[in-house]
C-alpha cells in the first residue's frame, strides 16, 4: 500500500508493518507528499519512482493506494491540484479503482464545514471528481484505530485463504518494462510541463524587466534601475533552478536505483558513524569510571593500611608500657633542703637538779 501525504517528517520512503489479524501482516509504505513544500517536486518524484520501480523489479506488487488529504485545509491550493495530476499519472486510468482518497483531521473542523469541503472535492472534476468517476473511493479517517482498520480492510481479503488483489501502476510499467526515462513518463511529463510553463512565463517577464531597466538608465533614474536589476537577478536565479529541475527528470530507472542505493549506503555509513561515536563515548565514560573506581579503591587500600599501621603501633606501645616494672617500696622520708641563709640555735636549758630541802624553823 502507498500513502501520499504532506508530512514534513517523511523525507524518504518508509515501510511500517503491523499484524492486521492472526497470520496477516500489512505493510504500509509511506512516501514523501507530492505537495511537500519542504522538498523540490523533482526530488519527490524521483524518490517515489525509484522505490516503485525497484519494488516492481523484485516482484513486489501493491494491493492499493491511499491518498491522504487534510479536510482542515480551507481550499485546494495549486500544489494540491498538481499532486492530484501527478497521482493520476503515477497510477494510470486502469489503476484508479484501487485508489482510496481519504480525508483526515476531521477533529479540527466543524462537521458541517468538513462535509461542505468533502462535497466540493467529490464534485469538482479537477479535484477528485474525475478519479471518483473512474472507480476511486472516498473515505474518512477519524484519527482512531478502528477508523484506520476500516479503511485498510478494503485491501485485505476477509475470507480465509483468499489471495489479495494486486495492482501495477503506470509509472512501474513505463520505467521497468518500457525503459523510459523519468521525463518521458506520464508523471514526468506533467512535472516537466509545469516547469516549462513557469519558466516561459518568467522569461517573458524578464524581457519586460530588461526593457524597463534600460529606460530607467536612459532617464538617469538610478534608484529604479537598481531595483529592476535586483528583480532581474532574482528572476534569473528562479529560471536557472527550473532548468536544473528539468534536468533532474532526465534519468533512467537504473540511474534512479543507483542513486537510491548510494543514498542508502550513505545513510548506513552515517548510522555506523553515529554508532561508532556513541561506542567511543561509552568507552571513554567507562574508562573514566574505571579510573575513578581505581582511585577510590587505591584510597580505600591506603586508608586501610594506615589504620592497620596505627593499630599495630598502638598495640606495640601498649605492650611496651605493660612491660615496665613499677617499684612498690614507700618513698624516702622527706629531708628539708639547706640554704645559705645564717641559722640561729637556741641553747637547750640545762637539766635542773633537785637541791636538798632545807627546813626552815620559825623562831618561837
Amino acid at each position: 500500500m502507498r500513502s501520499t501525504h504532506k508530512r514534513p517528517g517523511t523525507r524518504d520512503v518508509q515501510v511500517h508493518s503491523f499484524a492486521y489479524s492472526p497470520g496477516v501482516v500489512v505493510h504500509l509504505v509511506d512516501t514523501p507528499g507530492l505537495d511537500d513544500t519542504n522538498r523540490k517536486d523533482s526530488d519527490v518524484l524521483r524518490e517515489i519512482s525509484a522505490w516503485l520501480s525497484e519494488s516492481y523489479s523484485h516482484k513486489i506488487l501493491l494491493n492499493g493506494i491511499l491518498y491522504l488529504h487534510r479536510i482542515s485545509d480551507t481550499r485546494m491550493q495549486g500544489s494540491g491540484k498538481m499532486s492530484i495530476a501527478l497521482l493520476y499519472k503515477l497510477c494510470g486510468k486502469e489503476s484508479l479503482k484501487k485508489v482510496v482518497l481519504t480525508t483526515t483531521m476531521w477533529e479540527r473542523v466543524d462537521p458541517a464545514v468538513g462535509e461542505r469541503r468533502e462535497h466540493e472535492l467529490q464534485t469538482t472534476e479537477e479535484f477528485w471528481g474525475f478519479m471518483s468517476k473512474h472507480g476511486s473511493q472516498i473515505r474518512r479517517h477519524y484519527n482512531n484505530k478502528q477508523s484506520a482498520l476500516n479503511i485498510i480492510s478494503m485491501f485485505v481479503p476477509q475470507s480465509l485463504g483468499a489471495v489479495p488483489e494486486t495492482v501495477t501502476l503506470d509509472i512501474q510499467k513505463e520505467l521497468a518494462d518500457e525503459h523510459r526515462t523519468l521525463d518521458q513518463t506520464g508523471a514526468g511529463q506533467v512535472l516537466d510541463g509545469a516547469f516549462s510553463k513557469e519558466k516561459e512565463s518568467l522569461q517573458r517577464e524578464l524581457v519586460e524587466v530588461r526593457d524597463a531597466m534600460t529606460a530607467a538608465v536612459g532617464e538617469r533614474d538610478m534608484t529604479m534601475a537598481l531595483a529592476l536589476q535586483e528583480q532581474q537577478t532574482e528572476m534569473d536565479r528562479v529560471v536557472d533552478n527550473l532548468r536544473r529541475e528539468q534536468e533532474r527528470l532526465r534519468v533512467t530507472m537504473e540511474q534512479l536505483h543507483e542513486e537510491r542505493l548510494a543514498k542508502m549506503e550513505e545513510m548506513l555509513q552515517q548510522q555506523r558513524d553515529v554508532t561508532r561515536s556513541l561506542t567511543l563515548d561509552l568507552e571513554r565514560k567507562e574508562s573514566l569510571y574505571r579510573t575513578q573506581s581505581d582511585l577510590e579503591q587505591e584510597e580505600r587500600r591506603r586508608r586501610e593500611m594506615l589504620n592497620a599501621q596505627q593499630q599495630k603501633t598502638m598495640q606495640e606501645l601498649a605492650e611496651r608500657l605493660g612491660s615496665i616494672q613499677i617499684p612498690m617500696d614507700p618513698p624516702p622520708a622527706w629531708t628539708p633542703q639547706t640554704t645559705d641563709l645564717p641559722t640561729t640555735t637556741t641553747p637547750e636549758p640545762a637539766p635542773q637538779t633537785q637541791s636538798p630541802k632545807k627546813e626552815v624553823v620559825a623562831p618561837k
